[in-house]
């Protein structure tokens, strides 16, 4: 029975490629036999099996180089699936879970029990949380990057966790990083197939083929007229308010809804990392006063300024050329940092620099403090999915170091 469930379509797109019932056998007979720390049930309804649950002791997968983080004995993990695809989105899932985690929690040695969904299975994430886990970061294991998520004793099982319960619901499922018109993870699958690009080379092939599928400029749809409205209105106010002087704009891509904003005395410095865009850019001219130059944000000196706009820049970087990028703001003369965030987005996810995601630099591995201006673009891409797309203001003095 469980050999056949591993087949269907549905549990085979997220658990291991089912092997043959002979190494299936094999595999499952240490369980079998009570000598291992495994524990392995099937789930009944109305006397029907249903699905597979199973728990079991991280720390004793080090070896294998699973939770290499975790020393804790009393800490289980958990896996689970539904048997039959008709039965998904009723319920079933969390109802299973709450169960099991009620029955672990029997055990007083017991102390957390956690799970490793894959980041794009939105429909387990989502279930996990309704059985009262929440997600706290993401983990590289030998089977990829996945949701790391924790039910701690004492924690009620179908409420939020405490720390989460004056948050708003979040609608935003994890899986939107797909939403988008281009592929957002290009380069991550040509680096798989052996085709590994710089930073340079990846940004100079998706601005040459326009990659991010922008109507209006290569830079992608986020640099719209209509997706930029919002900014455009309400940037100039915002330097009058920090009184600034000197504004940096880094990555300033081909200047497309900048050159339209009217930024009235404040010096102007677009930045880009291609050599070729920063020509066309200061070949185009524009408004007096503005000039343009060849820089890159994880590397180069950066000129002072008051103000580093750094829109839709992150959410194309690897967390360790974020890392990069920060420390080299830091070492800048710049006070304050405007920055692309999704604020409602709970887990972010590494990637290959190039490719995009959502990224919420309140969230690990980031965590940092609530920004001091929220600047809510009204996003409008992918049927409203993208809504709490922000720039977020914070004082680059108060940025925490990458973890």
């Amino acid at each position: 029975m469980l050999h056949e469930w591993l087949l269907r379509p549905h549990v085979a797109q997220w658990w291991s490629e089912a092997s043959t019932l002979e190494e299936l056998a094999e595999e499952y007979a240490p369980v079998l036999r009570g000598s291992s720390d495994h524990q392995v049930f099937v789930a009944l309804a109305a006397g029907l099996p249903v699905g597979y649950i199973q728990s079991y002791v991280p720390i004793a997968f080090h070896h294998e180089g699973y939770w290499l983080n975790e020393h804790d004995p009393g800490v289980r993990g958990i896996d689970q699936f539904l048997a039959n695809s008709e039965q998904l989105g009723q319920g079933l899932g969390t109802a299973m879970v709450r169960a099991f985690v009620d029955q672990l929690f029997g055990d007083p040695t017991v102390t957390r029990i956690q799970t490793d969904p894959a980041p794009a299975n939105g429909r387990a994430i989502r279930c996990y949380e309704k059985a009262g886990f929440s997600a706290v970061g993401q983990v590289d294991t030998p089977d990829g990057i996945a949701v790391l998520m924790y039910c701690d004793r004492g924690q009620r099982v179908g409420k939020p966790p405490e720390r989460l319960k004056e948050a708003a619901p979040v609608p935003y499922p994890p899986d939107r990083r797909f939403a988008v018109p281009f592929d957002p993870a290009f380069f991550a699958r040509r680096a798989q197939a052996g085709d590994a690009a710089s930073a340079e080379a990846a940004f100079r092939h998706a601005h040459a083929v326009n990659h991010w599928m922008g109507a209006e400029s290569p830079s992608g749809p986020g640099s719209s007229l209509d997706q930029t409205a919002v900014l455009r209105r309400a940037l100039p106010g915002l330097c009058r308010r920090l009184g600034v002087r000197t504004l940096l704009d880094l990555p300033c891509g081909d200047g497309h809804w900048m050159s339209l904003t009217d930024l009235g005395p404040v010096r102007y410095i677009g930045a880009d990392l291609l050599p070729e865009i920063v020509e066309a850019c200061a070949a185009r001219g524009g408004q007096a006063g503005r000039e343009f130059r060849v820089l890159d944000l994880l590397t180069a000196p950066l000129p002072d300024a008051d103000l580093l706009l750094c829109r839709d820049c992150l959410v194309h970087l690897s967390f360790a050329d974020v890392a990069r990028a920060i420390a080299n703001i830091r070492r800048a003369r710049v006070t304050w940092l405007l920055a692309t965030t999704f604020t409602e987005q709970r887990v972010n996810e590494d990637i290959q620099t190039g490719d995009w995601r959502p990224l919420s630099l309140q969230a690990p591995p980031f965590a940092w403090p609530a920004p001091e201006e929220v600047l809510t673009e009204q996003c409008t891409e992918a049927e409203g999915r993208f809504a709490d797309k922000s720039l977020g203001l914070w004082r680059v003095d108060s940025l925490p170091g990458h973890r």
